[in-house]
């Protein structure tokens, strides 16, 4: 492939619907107008690619937040299996519904997303004013970041693997056995190489060499240049979905179903060590201060840099510390700053570490698996899940007080008073202060529509609207308290048509001569009842 097979493709849609303006500019253009490609390296305020940085080390400069309340989320059509990338105030994820999506950082808003023809699970890499990202398409793009216009498009096989930069040029593989390198600015092709099985995971580019695995077992290292082959291993039994992380001259690398996570030579390709946590790795490995982080399916486990006894494999026991995550798919890598680590679970988690000791900090809910790897930047945790749902985690500037409100019922029928308990208390769920609340519905009658919440708890009533079809009816609050966030609360009650009172209807006849019969009997029986009086009168019955 060349840089003829460079395509028009699907466009970005920005905020309010207006449609993006498409480009799709010749290279001698492009490379006038797109700059340098810059360095992708973490800072305080940015996470620009899968794992951090361009040697996978998943260390991120912004410290972890001390506490794990949502700042903000949002919740996409399908499920999210891409990792967030941090940048210019800009936070981006993929999607299965087809999109790239591009959020304020700091709030949430959504800015732009890009629609391409099937799931985005590629993570995205942001270099400069340039977004880098592949689809199950069959494309890699590049987009601008300002809007989400097209700059390129390049065909090939079906993309999961999160783009590397390096040197000008952009690498990654497809899910047909495709390993590319092209033009960072131009998209056009520097070079390939082809395969017997998919390339799924993220290539690291290090000194000149890129790695990269396959699903059949097999590991390569190549001349980042011109692709030639410095070294392979190949792994029976095992799968390598995983992204090498480069250090020190060393390359590490999870086998998956191999159950080992592999230490070589990163020149040679030489076995330093390997480590055996008896289940699968699947995840990338965080290295940082001598102490490799590994995510094997149900834990997480820290372990030294170098094999304690030099006997070449460093066993469980040798670990620094491990915990339970609970995790049977192994798809989160873990990140680590400061004396944190924090890595999501597939168990509906994400959890904070103490990096020295592995006690929990804090855990965080999440709704489905958590298989994206945690972005740090601008002191929040950036994740999504398979619900959907992509959030942002941190300790908010303004300390918050969450209200919840409870009904008694949640369905009801028209005219039926329900009781609605309302609490506000602190992140910890302990009780918060005298919160004063305003309450409003969309239908039927509320016994307060304000007052204040003494020791966090106070309660209203509600009646339902008299409705002819079953109608939703939302409940809201919200509230202010000195030196507080207060955050509100909804709730949603189903309304359903009262059932209609039907009136007895009086007894009816049958037929008109039982209606004879009947008065007949009444007049007989009146006429006798005369004849007996005057008998008992005419034989003085009664008298004294």
């Amino acid at each position: 492939m060349h840089a003829s097979q460079l395509v028009p493709l699907a466009g970005a849609r920005a905020i309010g619907g207006r449609p993006a303006r498409l480009l799709l500019l010749g290279p001698v253009i492009l490379g006038m107008l797109a700059g340098p490609v810059l360095s992708l390296e973490p800072t305080q305020t940015s996470w620009p690619q899968f794992r951090g940085d361009d040697l996978r080390l998943g260390v991120a400069i912004s410290p972890i937040p001390s506490t794990n309340e949502t700042l903000w989320s949002v919740d996409l059509p399908e499920q999210v299996q891409s990792s967030f990338a941090v940048a210019q105030g800009r936070a981006l994820i993929g999607c299965d519904d087809g999109n790239l999506y591009c959020f304020d950082a700091g709030n949430g808003t959504l800015i732009w997303n890009f629609t391409t023809e099937n799931a985005v699970q590629s993570s995205p890499t942001v270099s400069g004013d340039s977004v880098y990202f592949g689809a199950l398409d069959g494309h890699l793009y590049c987009l601008r970041l300002a809007d989400g216009s097209v700059s390129w498009g390049f065909t090939c096989g079906m993309v999961v693997s999160s783009p590397a930069l390096a040197g000008g040029l952009v690498y990654f593989g497809d899910q047909s056995g495709r390993f590319w390198a092209l033009n960072a600015t131009t998209g056009a092709e520097a070079w390939n190489r082809s395969y017997d099985s998919g390339i799924w995971g993220s290539p690291t580019v290090a000194d000149g060499r890129v790695y990269f695995g396959d699903i059949t077992g097999g590991f390569h290292c190549l001349d980042a240049s011109n692709g030639t082959l410095v070294w392979q291993a190949q792994w029976d039994g095992s799968d390598v979905y995983s992204s090498a992380c480069v250090q020190g001259g060393r390359v590490l690398i999870g086998r998956g179903l191999g159950d080992v996570l592999m230490c070589l030579d990163a020149v040679t390709g030489a076995e330093i060590w390997h480590f055996s946590p008896a289940n699968h790795v699947y995840a990338s490995v965080a290295v940082r201060s001598g102490v490799v982080y590994c995510h094997s399916w149900k834990y997480l486990w820290a372990i030294p840099w170098d094999d304690p006894d030099a006997s070449g494999e460093i066993t469980p026991g040798e670990a620094i510390w491990s915990f339970l995550t609970n995790d049977t798919q192994g798809g989160s890598s873990p990140t680590v700053s400061g004396d944190r680590v924090v890595v999501g679970s597939d168990a509906g988690r994400v959890f904070c570490l103490d990096a020295v000791t592995g006690t929990l900090v804090w855990e965080a809910p999440m709704p489905g698996f958590v298989y994206a790897s945690p972005a740090v930047a601008l002191g929040r945790v950036y994740i999504g899940s398979t619900s959907g749902k992509v959030a942002c985690l941190g300790s908010p500037t303004t300390p918050r007080v969450y209200t919840k409100l409870t009904p008694a019922k949640t369905t009801v029928s028209g005219g039926q008073s329900v009781t609605i308990d309302v609490m506000v208390t602190d992140a910890t769920g302990a009780p918060a202060g005298d919160a004063f609340m305003a309450y409003s519905a969309t239908g039927g009658k509320l016994s307060a529509t304000f007052g204040t919440v003494v020791q966090g708890a106070f309660r209203i009533f509600w009646t339902a609207p008299a409705v002819a079809t079953t109608t939703i009816v939302r409940i809201s609050a919200t509230g202010s308290l000195q030196g507080f966030e207060v955050m509100g609360d909804e709730v949603a009650i189903t309304v359903t048509p009262a059932a209609k009172v039907v009136p007895p209807k009086p007894p009816r006849v049958a037929h008109p001569a039982v209606l004879a019969g009947l008065v007949a009997f009444v007049a007989i029986d009146s006429a006798l009842a005369v004849v007996l009086i005057r008998r008992r009168k005419e034989m003085g019955v009664g008298r004294p």
